[in-house]
């Protein structure tokens, strides 16, 4: 065993084997560094939620070149089936989409947002007239 070798082992041997006093300082673990640990681990979680959240709500075409293609809107039509309206450019394409299989049903002009016939309010305007009577409600009251 060279000299470098036999140094480095007698550097690794703990104080109290070589004969001096044990330390007597508290624990390197404690109640606090614990609850820190654990309050940085939530935090970088709940940062990736966060992140992945933001990354779904944004539209795709946010993070590079304009998007060609635009859903319109899409209906499930079996457990696995859903068919899909997709504008490109001025022509909407209605298309079954199936586990492994894409299908063009129609193809038609496209179409202003506000489709003739369709006026039945979204879930958000019924949930924002139920709140707007439920406040006036609690108000009046």
């Amino acid at each position: 065993m060279s000299v470098r070798n036999g140094l480095l082992l007698v550097g690794m041997v703990p104080q109290y084997v070589l004969g001096a006093e044990a330390p007597t300082h508290a624990p390197v673990v404690s109640g606090g560094s614990i609850a820190t640990m654990l309050m940085a681990l939530a935090a970088t979680l709940a940062l990736i939620a966060g992140a992945a959240w933001l990354m779904r709500r944004l539209p795709q075409r946010a993070f590079g070149a304009p998007a060609l293609l635009k859903v319109i809107s899409s209906v499930a039509v079996g457990t696995r089936e859903r068919v899909v309206v997709v504008e490109a450019g001025d022509t909407w394409l209605v298309l079954g989409v199936a586990p492994g299989r894409v299908s063009a049903l129609h193809q038609f002009p496209r179409q202003e947002p506000g489709i003739p016939g369709n006026d039945a309010p979204t879930p958000a305007h019924r949930f924002a007239g139920w709140l707007k009577s439920a406040v006036d409600r609690r108000s009046g009251a």
